[in-house]
């Protein structure tokens, strides 16, 4: 998630403040890969393994324990049956139950990170950086340290990894602060957003490649009209 706040030039002088944005004391190595470099997956197909793991979890005791009891009664002993059966409705309303306040749980949670999103009186924005982290994990594990004299050799590959950065979402506060007509003028790639001369971009795969804990800087931002705005931003980058 990222938040942009429009101020006046004169504060740019305060940027940045004490906190360190790196989590490295000295230069960085080739071996010296980030954590979120070395992390297990964490995308669709991690999920969706997990998912279906929980829901194992969830249906299996009941349905093992209704076996039994299927088999107890056809080997002709009711009483024993009849107590596997009661066991495996109990655990069938304990998963359901179970179920249904994990639902809950991430409707709330859901409902609560949305309310910070809209409400929030600064503007903030959702973008997908997936293809660039690729691309700087690609480099860093093939040996590349400078990332910034490796794409200043390469403008082209540059700009057209920033066309892969999609903006996929921005709060109501970035629609009013910057006069479009709505949040489909900022969605799609972070290319169309921002001036041939913008410097930031790169900068900001060089935090990807160094492990920083966030980035920010100033940027200028081209609007929907085609004037263009000066911003601060900040964004929380990839740990683990």
């Amino acid at each position: 998630m990222l938040s942009r706040q429009r101020l006046s030039r004169q504060v740019f002088s305060r940027w940045p403040s004490r906190a360190s944005a790196s989590a490295h004391d000295g230069p960085i190595g080739s071996d010296d890969l980030p954590a979120w470099m070395l992390a297990a997956p964490t995308g669709p197909r991690r999920a969706w393994a997990a998912a279906v793991g929980t829901a194992a979890l969830l249906i299996l005791p009941p349905l093992g324990l209704a076996g039994l009891a299927g088999w107890a009664a056809a080997a002709g002993g009711g009483a024993s049956a009849a107590v596997l059966i009661g066991l495996a409705l109990v655990a069938g309303g304990a998963a359901l139950a179970l179920a249904a306040r994990q639902a809950q749980r991430h409707r709330i949670s859901e409902t609560r990170l949305a309310a910070i999103f809209e409400r929030s009186g600064i503007s903030m924005w959702r973008e997908d950086w997936t293809a660039a982290g690729e691309a700087v994990m690609a480099l860093r594990r093939a040996g590349t340290v400078d990332i910034e004299s490796h794409f200043a050799s390469r403008p082209e590959a540059l700009r057209a990894l920033r066309r892969q950065v999609i903006v996929t979402d921005v709060n109501g506060f970035t629609v009013e602060e910057t006069g479009a007509s709505g949040k489909d003028a900022f969605l799609g790639p972070l290319d169309r957003l921002l001036p041939d001369t913008d410097q930031t971009f790169v900068q900001w795969l060089v935090a990807f490649g160094r492990g920083d804990r966030f980035f920010r800087s100033e940027a200028h931002v081209v609007r929907a009209d085609g004037s263009e705005v000066d911003m601060l931003f900040t964004a929380m980058l990839p740990r683990d």
